[in-house]
């Protein structure tokens, strides 16, 4: 049974130990909640204008245990905020195609760190 594994013998505390999310983590799933406000209001003829700020926080913000934010992962944020900058510039002929430009940046990246997210990510195309 999980529960028997969660404690231990003799322990006077029975709750398990919690996993808390890391400033990345949950920076990704706002980043991700925001995305998919965008793709409404691409999907309602809504141009977006702008990014929160807290984007360019993706290479400072502490990540989850056992992964490195290296110069590939500092990469590819440069790569994903230039996708953004392009998406707000966009004419209302090439919204989809550069938010799908933008969703691209995020499974890019996720192939090679931290890939599960990617089936939740790819629902964030527009088809």
């Amino acid at each position: 049974m999980a529960i028997a594994g969660a404690c231990t013998k003799g322990s006077k505390s029975s709750a398990p130990e919690m996993y808390e999310d890391s400033e990345l983590a949950k920076l990704m799933r706002t980043m991700h909640d925001e995305q998919l406000a965008v793709k409404e209001a691409i999907l309602n003829g809504e141009t977006p204008e702008s990014y929160p700020a807290s984007y360019s926080h993706m290479t400072t913000s502490e990540p989850t245990e056992n992964m490195e934010i290296g110069e590939a992962f500092k990469a590819y944020a440069v790569l994903h905020k230039a996708s953004m900058d392009n998406l707000a510039s966009s004419d209302s002929a090439n919204l989809v195609e550069n938010h799908n430009l933008v969703i691209q940046s995020c499974v890019n990246c996720h192939q090679d760190h931290c890939t599960g997210p990617i089936e939740k990510i790819e629902k964030l195309y527009i088809r």
